[in-house]
This record gives C-alpha cells, structure tokens and sequence, in this order.
C-alpha cells in the first residue's frame, strides 16, 4: 500500500469516525476488559495495539495501569483516542521512513 493509499483508506475509515467509536466501544469493551485480566496486563505492561480505533483499549489497558501506544490508519479515529486516554497514538504512514511497506488485513 503506497502512502497516498494508506491515506485515502485512514479517510474513509474516518467518517462518521465519533458514531463508529461509540458503537464499537460498546460492543467490544466486555472483551476487551477479560484481554485485560486474561493476558494480566497490570502496572508497567508494554501494550501495542493495532488498528486501535478510538483508543478505548488503550484506554482500559492504561487504567489497568499498562503503557499503551495505539496505531491507526484514520486520522479522525487517532484525534478521538487522544481525547479519550492518556495513551500514545500514532496515525498511519509513519513517519521517517521507519517501515519500509505496510500491509493490512482484515478478517
């Protein structure tokens, strides 16, 4: 995927990006909180989440007392995580030249 790809797919990924957010929350925080407990993420746990959305993983790992970085392709999708945790974000391309391709795969 070329950075002018990665870019059109993080805007599409981005409407509607604070009513996806609330959706997606809702349905998947009792997982995400038994991930927490199961993989016993707890104070000083590195945790890298991928295509992290809004964040609230990351969010509930940081108050579990992990240290989060979130990654996502939509720069609306980073602009509501960083609203909502105290957690690193970071929107896709990467800068600097640090991966050489990305690639992605949804299931």
């Amino acid at each position: 995927m070329t950075d002018s790809q990665t870019v059109r797919e993080g805007e599409l990924r981005g409407r509607k990006a604070s009513q996806r957010a609330a959706l997606g929350a809702k349905m998947s925080m009792p997982a995400w909180k038994t991930a927490i407990e199961r993989t016993g993420i707890t104070t000083g746990t590195k945790v890298l989440d991928l295509a992290c959305g809004s964040g609230e993983f990351c969010a509930a790992a940081t108050k579990a007392g992990g240290e989060a970085i979130g990654i996502d392709i939509s720069p609306a999708m980073i602009a509501l995580a960083r609203q909502a945790s105290t957690a690193e974000f970071h929107e896709l391309p990467l800068g600097g030249g640090c991966l050489g391709r990305t690639a992605r795969s949804t299931s």
